[in-house]
């Protein structure tokens, strides 16, 4: 039995200051992809000329151009009709992956063809490529495993999502069939994605970081993180698109979690402007510590605001404070 192919897709857009690296480190794999597929989306930096390069060298690698810019998610979605692999990798143009990384996630593949996915752990750089003490991802498992749906199913709802969209290796046919990166999830659009996928086919996972991530201020992850509306927009989309797959139990969960994340993230982002503010208007070291504690007064009351909004409308999920409490004061009594 031949074993099966590997597409990779990788947009890019000026990213030519990393993907020199990311190419690298992909032509090189132990276990050699079937193609290479990269689409510029109208880079005004050298990109092309760097990726000629590769295609110059590589009989498998592959340069398309957009003539205009379409979006990270629409040059996926292009990428994807143009390959004929039974697996397809996404990779970033800034990102790397690690030696072995391919051939562990296909051997394992190999062995579990139900699977809709293979994900690993990653590992966190810095915009030079300096690994920083961090391991991000949740291990599951000590060995090389396949997690059937159901235990998938828990696991989400235990931990919320560990698999990683630079970790991830699809099997093409899920991928396609569950309609690939829906555009108006923005960057969200890779995790609903693997999530559908763990709790429809089962998933295999490699406990080792195997493909590194690096962390860019302007990059299409951290931007979307910052833009709050898009954010909040997103949060309606993949509710509306998680009914009829998952659990009710787990969707609340899940919005409820990101709609925290969104609040925390804002009540930071008002401070940090704030307290940057004050430091350029600043008058004198009093009014200084004056102001600075009125930030922190108001950052505290939006927060308990936030906080009490949450437990009014979802004072359900609270109860077990109550339970505990009176079970407390029972004891004390006696």
């Amino acid at each position: 039995m031949k074993p099966p192919k590997l597409s990779v897709i990788m947009p890019n857009y000026n990213h030519a200051k990393y993907i020199a690296e990311a190419l690298e480190a992909v032509v090189t794999q132990s276990f050699e992809p079937f193609e290479v597929i990269v689409c510029d989306d109208g880079s005004t930096d050298n990109s092309v000329e760097i990726i000629q390069r590769f295609v110059d060298k590589y009989h498998f690698v592959r340069l398309i151009r957009n003539e205009t810019n379409l979006g990270a998610n629409k040059t996926s979605n292009k990428l994807f009709t143009l390959i004929s692999g039974d697996y397809v990798y996404g990779a970033a143009a800034d990102d790397k992956v690690l030696p072995g990384f391919f051939e562990k996630s296909m051997n394992l593949l190999q062995k579990y063809p139900q699977a809709g996915l293979c994900s690993t752990l990653a590992r966190l750089i810095d915009e030079n490529g300096n690994h920083k003490d961090v391991r991000l991802g949740i291990t599951l498992t000590i060995n090389d495993s396949f997690i059937e749906s159901n235990r998938a199913k828990i696991a989400l709802y235990k931990y919320g999502s560990w698999i990683g969209g630079g970790t991830t290796i699809f099997k093409r046919s899920a991928l396609i069939e569950n309609g690939g990166f829906i555009e108006k999830l923005h960057s969200y659009s890779d995790s609903f994605i693997e999530q559908v996928i763990a709790v429809k086919y089962g998933v295999c996972f490699v406990p080792e970081a195997l493909m590194c991530w690096r962390v860019l201020y302007d990059g299409y992850g951290m931007a979307t993180r910052r833009n709050f509306d898009v954010r909040m927009e997103t949060i309606k989309n993949v509710t509306d698109l998680m009914k009829g797959i998952f659990p009710a139990a787990y969707i609340s969960k899940w919005r409820i979690n990101e709609l925290f994340s969104l609040k925390k993230d804002e009540l930071l982002s008002y401070r940090e402007r704030d307290l940057s503010n004050i430091e350029k208007n600043d008058s004198g070291s009093l009014s200084k510590i004056i102001d600075k504690f009125r930030v922190n007064i108001v950052f505290v009351s939006l927060f308990l605001g936030i906080l009490t909004y949450f437990m009014l409308r979802y004072g359900r999920y609270f109860n077990i404070v109550t339970k505990i409490y009176y079970r407390y004061q029972k004891h004390k009594i006696v």
